[in-house]
């Protein structure tokens, strides 16, 4: 599972360091965006397993892979991201990336 959460925090132009209780984005181009998110394997597992879920319940899909799902979250967070500094955080509709500038 961990191979599928770390293909799921993926995100073209970024590079990735994760570690038991965070996960950094360092934009590879403009090394100075920098965004945080601070979670766990675990709380990255259960929301997987909530997008899986969530996607089952309105779309009719019980077999979405969830870190897929999670992935769509990550990077529309990212990718809209116009900041240097940054926190990701979970939101009942997906992620979000609040500004530390």
């Amino acid at each position: 599972m961990d191979d599928q959460l770390d293909e799921a925090l993926r995100v073209p132009g970024f590079e990735i360091k994760r570690d038991a209780r965070r996960v950094v984005f360092t934009n590879s181009g403009d090394r100075s965006q920098v965004v945080v998110w601070s979670v766990t394997s675990d709380e990255l597992r259960r929301l997987a397993a909530d997008r899986r879920a969530a996607a089952g319940y309105a779309y009719g899909s019980p077999g979405a892979r969830g870190e897929w799902l999670l992935s769509l979250h990550v990077q529309g967070a990212l990718l809209t991201f116009v900041g240097r500094r940054g926190v990701m955080v979970s939101t009942p509709a997906g992620l979000d990336v609040h500004s530390l500038d």
